[in-house]
């Protein structure tokens, strides 16, 4: 790849993007020039030590996702694995947030598998009315596939929620299984059914112990976090660069201009 030779460092999406990238050209670059370009929060929306208590003390039993309704998003085995689980746990509730071409479809399969009066459907909703559902809510998954990087599973997480996401996807590596969430086949059914008993039935410390670093991940997933974060990035590539293209003369004349 010619192009690569004029590029100091390069951001990627997700670490599954990274991988793609690198089975398909395998530069002479190095692990040190590769970064993570994720997307941030905003701090005002992360939940807080009171109410993420209150929250774990008191389960509302409900999981939520939040999705456009298209066939990638996978809430058709959502729903399929929530009728399994629903078998057993039968005061959970399922809330569909969002709207799009799969509704119909989905509201027929509710009916099929006779889960209409656990499941509802909102339709689209404003978001400061979806970050408070989240908020409401103990449990969230959404197993989409193919996912670059969704930025609700971290307002999920900023929420409090144990939150559920795809293996292999964009997420992949931020939620890291068992220990701030847990990931499942983005198709399987029967693994997600299974997740959503493990979930109900962990004690107490370990459901407060996930949600907390749950919380974590998110602040460290904060707009301000991640800004911060690029201006190192771009800091580094900055001086990478006059390395190896400048005298220490030139460095200096350079910074000099900059910041005169």
């Amino acid at each position: 790849m010619n192009i690569e030779k004029n590029i100091n460092r390069i951001g990627f999406r997700s670490e599954r993007i990274k991988n793609e990238y690198l089975s398909i050209y395998n530069g002479s670059k190095t692990n040190e020039d590769y970064f993570q370009i994720l997307s941030g929060i905003n701090n005002e929306n992360i939940i807080s030590s009171e109410k993420l208590i209150k929250k774990i003390n008191n389960p509302t039993k409900t999981i939520i996702v939040v999705s456009t309704l298209i066939p990638l998003k996978n809430v058709d085995t959502l729903i399929k694995a929530f009728a399994k689980f629903n078998k057993k746990y039968n005061d959970y509730t399922l809330k569909v947030v969002g709207d799009g071409p799969e509704r119909d479809k989905l509201e027929k399969l509710v009916k099929h598998l006779n889960i209409t009066e656990n499941v509802y459907f909102t339709g689209q909703l404003d978001r400061s009315i979806v970050l408070e559902l989240m908020e409401e809510s103990d449990i969230f998954a959404m197993v989409s596939s193919p996912e670059t990087f969704g930025l609700v599973y971290i307002e999920a997480m900023a929420k409090g929620c144990i939150t559920i996401g795809s293996k292999g996807e964009g997420i992949d590596g931020v939620i890291k299984d068992g220990e701030n969430g847990f990931l499942c086949m983005p198709k399987s059914v029967d693994e997600l059914a299974l997740t959503f008993e493990k979930i109900v039935n962990i004690s107490y410390d370990d459901k407060m112990k996930i949600a907390q670093n749950a919380v974590n991940t998110a602040k460290s997933l904060s707009q301000e976090s991640l800004s911060k974060k690029y201006i190192r990035e771009i800091t580094k590539s900055l001086i990478n660069w006059f390395n190896r293209n400048c005298s220490i003369y030139d460095v200096k004349f350079n910074f000099r201009n900059i910041y005169n």
